[in-house]
């Protein structure tokens, strides 16, 4: 292939496969997979520099020029274009500020052309006074999480130099990455995975025939007790494990109870930056993966060996987490292994905690005084935790707000008790709010240790109302 302003053509990641088909299924259809960061700013905004700054970016990285297409041969590859122009908006809502959320979800709503680059634009809304927001809205198939990270960071150093990078660090090339997939060995990674999948069933918390034509997802938002933080924390270096693998055993925990299981099977978004490469942690790209956790208990088993058995198994994996998810699930035999997702954030440059970006200057008497985002997947279902919170994202077309709060609220609940007790089995923990019990003592007419076995019926109950 060789067309004028072209740069490079090269291959893709497995989730950058798994996205390029969810893109290319239905092009009427919403696109879920992309993500959006808000900048809150007050004080003078210099929009030349600001949009000179965004320019840069896509001259910085050649990876953000990317468009993408499937080949004669049927292999689908990333085309690179030498240069692109950075697709601008600018909305002045001053004496109209009630608008802003529309023009939000109007920005958020708006779908990409895959194949045509640059598949990030830059939004500002003026409002009041000297407010605005700047919208920087990307596709997820260009970067995730820790990516958008470094660019949300980077857009700012760029505002302050006026889009000269001379001062920022050299780039790595996302290319090093994908020439480190091509090098694994996929058929030891699939023996590994058969051992893992071997005799599994698939754990869905949905019926199987519900609706999943993807979905912008609404979401129930947690913030965790400091105490609960410190335990969690806690707990988990005691234990030789980390709080995302207390995350995780929590939620199998709640999935096994919810689904009348003792052997479940979620998803799980793995970072993907293996340390062997220079420079990983500065990349930007798609790293991530989805692979299948399995949690499995026995009757006497412990919290504790649950623990220890979900460290184990994430370490061993480790080396095959590269595989793509559907390779992975036909070695099990399933089209759809799990329906839940989980998603564990904790970047090493946290830029995008807006906690901690109150009055934060950005150059002059700018100020950042805000930042938020959001992102969505496909799955009914997706739990996105952080060290002192979690979210719960959720298709409104297969689960109700009443259902996801409630599950909120049991793993609130599981995560307290997997932190405070990790002697007490696992059979023991509790999932039942306030009054549930009651309601299965007289609705299923069962006492005792029944009660959890029923868990599933008051649950489906709960979601049919």
């Amino acid at each position: 292939m060789s067309r004028p302003g072209l740069a490079d053509i090269w291959p893709l990641s497995p989730m950058q496969r798994g996205m390029l088909f969810h893109a290319l299924y239905d092009t009427e259809a919403g696109d879920v997979y992309r993500g959006q960061v808000i900048f809150e700013l007050t004080g003078r905004l210099d929009i030349a520099a600001l949009r000179a700054a965004g320019q840069t970016l896509l001259r910085r990285y050649p990876n953000l020029r990317a468009g993408f297409r499937t080949l004669k041969s049927g292999q689908p590859v990333q085309v690179i274009a030498r240069e692109v122009e950075l697709p601008w908006r600018e909305v002045d809502l001053r004496g109209r500020g009630q608008l802003e959320q529309e023009v939000l979800d109007e920005d958020w709503s708006h779908r990409f052309d895959i194949v045509t680059p640059p598949l990030l634009r830059l939004t500002v809304i003026r409002l009041d006074g000297e407010r605005r927001r700047v919208v920087l809205t990307i596709h997820h198939i260009l970067s995730d999480g820790w990516s958008t990270s470094i660019l949300a960071r980077e857009l700012l150093e760029l505002y302050r130099s006026r889009g000269d990078d001379s001062r920022l660090p050299a780039v790595a090339s996302y290319r090093d990455y994908l020439e480190w997939l091509a090098r694994q060995d996929a058929e030891t990674a699939r023996a590994a995975w058969r051992a893992v999948l071997r005799d599994v069933e698939p754990t869905l918390l949905v019926p199987a025939d519900a609706t999943r034509a993807p979905r912008d997802p609404a979401e129930v938002r947690i913030e965790l007790p400091g105490a609960l933080v410190a335990e969690l924390q806690e707990g988990a270096r005691r234990h030789g494990v980390t709080v995302n693998t207390v995350f995780r055993a929590a939620w199998a925990i709640l999935l096994g109870a919810l689904t009348g299981r003792t052997d479940v099977v979620f998803g799980a978004t793995t970072a993907g930056r293996p340390p062997v490469i220079p420079a990983i942690e500065t990349m930007v790209g798609l790293f991530i993966n989805t692979v299948p956790v399995r949690a499995s208990w026995n009757h006497g088993d412990s919290v504790r060996d649950l623990l220890i058995r979900l460290q184990d198994q994430q370490t061993t994996m480790l080396p095959h987490e590269h595989l793509n998810l559907a390779d992975v699930q036909n070695l099990a035999g399933f089209r759809d292994l799990f329906d839940t997702l989980t998603v564990f954030q904790n970047y090493p440059d946290d830029t995008l905690n807006m906690h901690d970006s109150a009055g934060r200057p950005v150059d002059g008497e700018l100020r950042l005084t805000g930042m938020d985002g959001r992102d969505a997947t496909h799955y009914p279902l997706t739990l996105t935790a952080m060290p002192d919170r979690f979210r719960l994202s959720y298709q409104p077309g297969v689960l109700d707000r009443v259902t996801v709060e409630g599950i909120a609220a049991r793993l609130v609940g599981v995560l307290g008790q997997v932190a405070a007790d990790p002697d007490r089995l696992v059979r023991d923990v509790d999932v039942l709010l306030p009054g549930e019990r009651d309601w299965l003592l007289t609705e299923a007419g069962v006492g005792g240790s029944g009660v959890s076995a029923t868990v599933p019926e008051l649950f489906t109950a709960q979601a049919a109302r």
